[in-house]
């Protein structure tokens, strides 16, 4: 499971927050910080009072203590929200093979795979992405409703701004995510099975073979198909089956470094393998 601030994209996972009429919400505002912050609030309040002083202290009529107040603590409760979040981990799939922008940014420009799964969970667990270059923002009504109110829908929501929805400059890679309270980096069993695996233009035959061979007994249940792209009429690519001769020889893979092989190289067995040859 990967760390979701670990994606490619510096704005996904990263909602927008807004605070405007936050005076006028100041109720709930402290009502929220009590439960969120428990023992701590009252620190939290000293703090954010301190912080207040340091913009009035040149004097600025402008500002209005009571609404900058509302607003600081709306952004620091924002903040504890977010943090909140960062427990979470995911995986992030496509339901695309054909699609050439996938193979250029995620399979090493052909060079790499592409393994496809059958998903065996309760479709409860994985959603798709949706797109939108026009997000509406998270305020404090809706994390009132989540934290205070237990509201389900609105946990929905916020769970939907935050881990599946993206620009519309991503809609070609047709994601879908799954998303655990795990730590990030850390393996988990998950209800994903393959059973395909697809290579590229570019993929080694070398790697072929080795992947061939080592599925082939991988499982009689669900049994893995091998296919290789081929390129079809201008700029589109189609997959065929892929057959391995078993038979034939392949080096080793990955090759041992050169330099580990001169430092361990034994003149007399080489000799004995020589004379035996002959």
């Amino acid at each position: 499971m990967s760390d979701p601030m670990s994606l490619n994209d510096p704005f996904d996972v990263t909602p927008k927050f807004s605070n405007k009429g936050a005076l006028s919400k100041s109720k709930k505002i402290i009502e929220l910080g009590n439960s969120l912050f428990g023992e701590k609030y009252k620190e939290l309040l000293s703090e954010i009072s301190y912080s207040v002083q340091g913009y009035l202290y040149e004097d600025d009529e402008n500002i209005d203590e009571k609404e900058l107040f509302a607003k600081l603590l709306a952004n620091r409760i924002w903040r504890e929200v977010k943090e909140r979040q960062t427990t979470k981990s995911i995986v992030c799939l496509s339901d695309k093979w054909r699609e050439p922008l996938l193979w250029s940014h995620y399979a090493d420009s052909h060079k790499g795979i592409c393994v496809e799964y059958a998903w065996l969970g309760n479709n409860q667990f994985m959603k798709g992405v949706s797109y939108s270059d026009d997000i509406e923002h998270i305020d404090i009504d809706l994390l009132y409703r989540i934290f205070i109110e237990g509201s389900d829908s609105d946990l929905g929501k916020l769970i939907d701004r935050y881990y599946f929805t993206k620009s519309k400059a991503w809609a070609y890679e047709n994601e879908y995510r799954v998303i655990s309270e795990t730590e990030p980096n850390t393996l988990q069993d998950l209800p994903l099975v393959p059973i395909k695996i697809i290579f590229g233009l570019r993929t080694n035959n070398v790697l072929k073979d080795y992947l061939y061979r080592m599925f082939s007994d991988y499982s009689n249940d669900f049994p893995v198909d091998f296919y290789s792209l081929t390129q079809i009429q201008g700029y589109s690519f189609d997959k065929e089956l892929y057959q391995s001769d078993e038979s034939s020889y392949i080096p080793f893979w990955p090759r041992e470094p050169s330099v580990l092989q001169a430092m361990h190289f034994d003149n007399n067995r080489a000799s004995d393998i020589e004379s035996d040859f002959l």
